[in-house]
């Protein structure tokens, strides 16, 4: 039987220090599973000092899609009413403000629940209203903006992970983590080289138009640069690459597709039917991750001189995937709706 070594401590997993490891974090839909990354007690170290932070960073996305996870997590998420400009809460698939809100206007007040409303009610009736014609809501209507903070330490740290993890679950045998993972733990990760990807084709960057909400690795070398790296794309929105090992000489492809939207792992072929004005394979390459005879200089070179068309590039890929969501909710409340 082969024996399995922790990546940070490099000793051997034994049956009690065995873990599993999500390549992608479980809270984020992650579902590739490994035993032979870390021992229990590394792994429990990168669970609270990294991957915590790092799922933190796309809460308002995980929670509001009520991803299936092994663990169950809240799913309470804060956010501010556009109109109403009142602080709101994102709980059970309603909507509802964090203080009770009272619209003179309609007679209508908001609030979490029946006890609530009870309190807020005597208030009201002390405050000189007329309570017989009031309604209860406990489900704002309209927009609501929920907060995106990027930590771009955590960030560019927890694509890293990803990276290497997949590097490593994928068992390539010249590829060695000891360059990422570290000892003391708390180095690990300092030295992750990570790029934007912006598509290699000018007129792919506005036509992307999916339905669906997905995971995206590939693993993969250029053999003209002689580079091993990592395209990582989360939530068909937040796509780089992480450069994984130079001098790479060996022939490497692997791909990992999860339907987030469907709750189905498919292929990379299949990912590829959801760009239906693509007519050929390579053209599609260009929007996951493939160099073809860019190395990474150049690469960093035309995002830095492409930065203004990055940034509305990465704002479109943001608010479609918010669209998105906000479909994802509407039809599972209209389920709801349904069976009640």
């Amino acid at each position: 039987m082969k024996n399995f070594f922790c990546c940070v401590c490099n000793q051997t997993i034994s049956c009690e220090q065995v873990s599993n490891e999500h390549v992608i974090p479980n809270a984020l839909g992650g579902r590739i599973i490994s035993k032979q990354i870390l021992c229990k007690k590394h792994n429990s170290f990168f669970g609270d000092t990294l991957d915590k932070d790092f799922i933190n960073i796309f809460a308002g996305f995980s929670r509001r899609m009520d991803l299936s996870t092994d663990r169950k997590t809240c799913d309470r998420i804060e956010g501010r009413h556009v109109d109403l400009g009142v602080e709101i809460v994102f709980k059970d698939n309603k909507v509802f403000p964090v203080k009770p809100y009272y619209d003179p206007s309609t007679k209508t007040l908001y609030c979490q629940d029946e006890e609530t409303k009870e309190q807020y009610l005597k208030k009201l009736l002390k405050d000189g209203h007329d309570i017989s014609a009031i309604h209860f809501r406990d489900d704002l209507s309209g927009m609501f903006l929920i907060d995106f903070k990027l930590d771009n330490e955590i960030f560019k740290k927890g694509f890293g992970k990803i990276a290497v993890n997949y590097a490593v679950f994928c068992g390539l045998e010249n590829f060695s983590a000891d360059h990422f993972y570290r000892n003391p733990p708390s180095e690990s990760f300092l030295n992750i080289k990570l790029i934007p990807w912006l598509p290699d084709t000018s007129e792919s960057l506005f036509e992307e138009d999916l339905d669906d909400v997905m995971h995206v690795l590939t693993l993969r070398n250029d053999p003209w640069n002689k580079i091993l790296y990592c395209y990582v794309e989360l939530f068909s929105t937040f796509k780089h690459v992480v450069l994984l090992a130079e001098n790479w000489s060996e022939d490497i492809f692997y791909s990992y597709c999860f339907n987030l939207t469907k709750n189905k792992q498919i292929t990379l072929e299949e990912y590829f039917l959801n760009f239906p004005n693509f007519q050929n394979f390579e053209d599609i390459l260009k929007l996951v991750g493939n160099f073809k005879k860019r190395n990474l200089s150049e690469l960093n070179e035309e995002v830095s001189e492409n930065i203004s068309t990055l940034k509305n590039y990465c704002h479109m890929l943001y608010y479609k995937l918010d669209g998105r969501i906000r479909k994802m909710v509407i039809e599972r409340k209209l389920k709801l709706l349904k069976t009640t």
